[in-house]
């Protein structure tokens, strides 16, 4: 069985079936260990059903099969159409039976009668699936302040990358994650010697040495954000900050003078192709911490011209123009800085930094499943990006960089990391340092709000609040946040007195200290509202949810989510006080925007059918059942 880190760390897994199969065999046992040096996840079956069960049961990784000749001609067709199924390799000392079959079939990449053959062809196929799956993100041209799910996802990576190159690291940092590793690869011999080298030599080499070098750090770092795996990116989070730092040293030393076309291949999915092609002129992401291009336009060629050859995957050819008069994002040339640089530097790789942003400009169709793709590097003033930006740090309470990783996380649904950042900055700030411990007081008592575990999430919550209030004015914004989420869990605790108690505290903060439409008064309007209509005055909610719907409709785009939340509860309360005709208004302009904004098949828009339904059935009607989901 795999570990459950070994399983997380890489996404990609190889399979080994052969009806011999012992791994306490000199032969194989030595053919392990060669293949090992490529993925480090491997499982090994003698059985066919037990092999056809795991393959079938694999989540979050590509798999790399292995199979001997006599059990290709009947287990392949079993297992052809599995989509995780990347490749199939025949390995065999015997004389190869049914070539012309063979040959027929997808994913075969080939026959091999030795182990040396075969790894190497299979570290070429990982290496070229790695490139293949880098994940990419993209916005229409027209998305700007609204954060819609897609936009959330492409921003929250964008603030994520600019929050860990801001974090100061110690040696603390490197040692967690090396036992990280000696947890995750307990099992494989020669990662652990890579690992140790690591450990002892990383001062010893720059980062950008360490990250080219063939090991566990450039496989691990870009599955990390593949998978998703938040836990080894917060962990390596202090490589990151020193390969970015030596990127931007290199750009400032060696900054180009002259524009700049630059190229790179790879494969993509026919429904991302057509999501690119609707964002034309949009902003454009490979969702990887480090970008690999090339100045060799031939070499990018290849690599795409490779990736077409897969079923379901077109290749993309990306051309991308740099004008450094306008744009300041790092990037370097790998000559003299990898690993390589004495050795060979054939591809002539430019490095960029952090999750660049690009503009999509033409595509077009060069050959059949081949597409070129410009690429325009974003001005230093994009307002579009500068926009979302602005309105992700918002979603974020406007914190500050030092404080900003573990309300990120608790946004990105990553609690339990949220927790552990928090605990961990907790317990490593003196106790003299009450700015920073209020905020991580506060962060974990959200943590604990957000999992149900409100006794706890009290306690932090008064800690932070009792700093607050000898720290700070009577009238400091910390105050009115804190007041706020300490409504919120007495909310939750069905005490709506003493939520109101402290909603109205906040209150008399915000209505001395903000603008009348500051989306924090709106916030606490909500609040307040949702806490009345529990005790059931409805009147007083009614004029609380009036308030918070005079300041969004001023402030937010006509279609924003949170619109449309303030009017299902304004739409619920006029429905609750028989008053159906209101009730319909509210609903409608939900409906409106859900179905401007949603997927058809959003979970959000079902409720709001529903609740138009409801509407109707209580006023003794019959509902348009078109709506229905």
């Amino acid at each position: 069985m795999l570990s459950s880190n070994e399983m997380k760390i890489e996404d990609f897994i190889i399979i080994w079936l052969d009806e011999n199969m012992n791994e306490h065999n000199e032969y194989y046992r030595d053919s392990i260990i060669q293949l090992r040096t490529i993925v480090n996840s491997l499982k090994t079956f003698n059985d066919n059903n037990q092999c056809i069960d795991f393959l079938t049961g694999v989540i979050n990784k590509n798999v790399f099969l292995i199979l001997s000749n006599t059990l290709t001609k009947m287990l392949v067709p079993l297992i052809n159409g599995i989509s995780h199924l990347d490749s199939i390799y025949i390995f065999s000392n015997a004389v190869l039976e049914h070539q012309q079959s063979i040959k027929s079939w997808e994913n075969i990449q080939g026959t091999y009668n030795n182990i040396s053959n075969l790894v190497k062809k299979l570290s070429i196929d990982v290496k070229q699936s790695e490139n293949d799956l880098t994940p990419i993100n993209m916005i229409s041209a027209s998305s700007n302040e609204s954060l819609d799910e897609i936009s959330c996802s492409f921003m929250y990576s964008q603030l994520l990358n600019k929050i860990l190159i801001s974090i100061e690291y110690d040696e603390k940092a490197k040692t967690k994650f090396i036992n990280y590793l000696h947890n995750s690869y307990a099992d494989n011999k020669q990662e652990l010697v890579a690992t140790k080298q690591f450990e002892k030599g990383y001062k010893n080499y720059s980062a950008a040495w360490w990250y080219t070098k063939e090991s566990f750090i450039y496989a691990v770092l870009n599955a990390a954000l593949r998978i998703p795996n938040v836990d080894i990116i917060v962990n390596m989070s202090f490589f990151i900050k020193d390969l970015h730092e030596q990127i931007k040293e290199v750009y400032m030393q060696k900054k180009e003078t002259e524009n700049l076309t630059l190229y790179r291949g790879q494969g993509m999915s026919i429904i991302d192709l057509e999501n690119l092609k609707n964002c034309q002129d949009g902003l454009f992401s490979f969702n990887c911490f480090f970008l690999s291009t090339s100045r060799d336009r031939d070499i990018s060629f290849l690599f795409a011209d490779s990736a077409r050859q897969k079923s379901n995957t077109v290749g993309i050819l990306f051309t991308i123009e740099i004008d450094p008069s306008i744009s300041t994002v790092p990037y370097a040339s790998l000559k003299d800085i990898s690993y390589y640089s004495k050795k060979q530097n054939a591809e002539e790789e430019i490095l960029f930094s952090m999750h660049t942003v690009y503009r999509i400009g033409h595509i077009k169709q060069i050959d059949n499943n081949f597409w070129a793709v410009n690429l325009i590097l974003t001005n230093d003033n994009d307002v579009q990006l500068k926009l979302l930006t602005a309105r992700a740090r918002e979603e974020l309470g406007g914190v500050d960089k030092n404080h900003a990783l573990v309300p990120l996380l608790l946004k990105m649904g990553e609690f339990k990391k949220a927790e552990e950042v928090a605990f961990t900055l907790i317990q490593s700030t003196s106790e003299l340092n009450l700015n920073d411990t209020m905020h991580y007081s506060f962060y974990l008592g959200q943590v604990k709000y957000v999992v149900g575990d409100y006794s706890t999430a009290f306690s932090y919550f008064e800690k932070a609040i009792s700093i607050a209030e000898n720290c700070f004015s009577s009238n400091h914004s910390a105050l009115a946040l804190f007041y706020n989420r300490i409504g919120l869990c007495y909310d939750s605790t069905d005490n709506h007195s003493a939520a109101l108690l402290y909603y109205e505290k906040a209150l008399n903060i915000q209505e001395n200290n903000l603008i009348s439409n500051h989306p924090h008064l709106a916030a606490t309007y909500m609040n307040t509202a949702l806490a009345y209509v529990s005790m059931g005055n409805y009147t007083k909610a009614l004029s609380f949810y009036e308030k918070a719907k005079s300041i969004q409709e001023e402030i937010l785009p006509p279609i924003h989510p949170d619109l449309a939340t303030c009017y299902n509860n304004i739409s619920k309360i006029y429905c609750s006080m028989g008053q159906y005709k209101a009730a319909l208004s509210f609903s409608e302009k939900v409906r409106h925007i859900r179905e401007k904004s949603l997927p058809s098949n959003h979970y959000s828009l079902s409720t709001c059918y529903d609740q138009i339904a409801l509407i109707y059935e209580k006023n003794g009607r019959i509902f348009n059942s078109t709506f229905v989901l």
